[in-house]
């Protein structure tokens, strides 16, 4: 049977959380790695929780955010020496995390330089779950969302383990706030849909697929791209773009960028993307 096609309270998730020495998957490294493996019939079933070696010297203020020594991930393994512990522990669960599309960057861009395979698996992003499910709160921050309803951070925040954490806690809090325990994974994704995502794309058909292709090429490299768009107001014009993450699922596929023209970052869809050229 497909996971698709089992209940959730079937079902075995991984919340996962990454610390990283930046926000750029195709030039910065993981320097944690945090997942709590768990159901919703039960507790917590295990935990992973690894440092790692990124070997870079990461920026003082991303230092500031995680507080993770540069001496501490210096005395670290690298990340080639946990990678199989790591996809042992994943493995047949379906991947969630908070804003997930920049986890699944970051692992896919790891992946990649390993020269190693990064398996298939279904991916639920809470971010879009808690804006659905608690339209009432005032941010959706994890911190922020966990304070709003109640729940307790496990730990520091803004570390790999207690961030993980605190997305399962709310993952649980969510589908129990909607009602969904006993609904198919594929019911879920139906009512949720920009909650999915995949470690590999699914199939988006032509010429999304080739798009979608042209992007993660960009993103890897960390080049820049420009892409033909029809905004909000259903004008075309060309934009360029560095990316930055890949999420999303079919129509609700899209790209997070840094775009040259506004000087910030912005969300494109996919849907509205006519032509990428380098």
């Amino acid at each position: 049977m497909s996971l698709l096609d089992k209940t959730l309270n079937t079902i075995s998730f991984v919340a996962l959380d990454l610390e990283t020495t930046g926000l750029h998957a195709g030039k910065d490294r993981i320097v944690e790695i945090g997942a709590s493996r768990f159901c919703l019939q039960g507790v917590q079933q295990a935990s992973f929780s690894q440092i790692i070696n990124p070997h870079l010297q990461m920026p003082e203020e991303v230092i500031n955010v995680h507080h993770i020594a540069q001496e501490t991930v210096d005395r670290a393994p690298d990340l080639e020496s946990c990678w199989t512990n790591f996809l042992s522990f994943i493995s047949g669960s379906v991947l969630l995390a908070h804003y997930a599309a920049f986890d699944i960057a970051f692992l896919k861009a790891e992946s990649m330089r390993l020269g190693l395979a990064l398996p298939e698996a279904f991916v639920i992003d809470t971010f879009p779950l808690a804006k659905a499910c608690f339209p009432e709160a005032r941010s959706y921050a994890l911190g922020r969302i966990l304070a709003h309803l109640g729940l307790p951070m496990q730990g520091d925040a803004h570390r790999a383990l207690p961030d993980a954490m605190a997305c399962q806690n709310l993952f649980e809090t969510s589908v129990v706030r909607c009602g969904y325990p006993e609904q198919t994974l594929s019911h879920f994704y139906k009512h949720f849909p920009r909650t999915r995502l995949s470690t590999h794309p699914a199939p988006l058909g032509c010429p999304q697929l080739e798009i979608w292709r042209a992007l993660e090429h960009a993103l890897h490299t960390q080049t820049q791209i420009v892409m033909t768009y029809t905004n909000s107001r259903k004008k075309r014009e060309e934009r360029e773009i560095t990316p930055l993450f890949l999420g999303g699922y079919q129509e609700h596929a899209y790209v997070d960028a840094f775009c040259k023209k506004r000087q910030s970052q912005r969300r494109f869809y996919l849907n509205r993307i006519a032509e990428c050229k380098s």
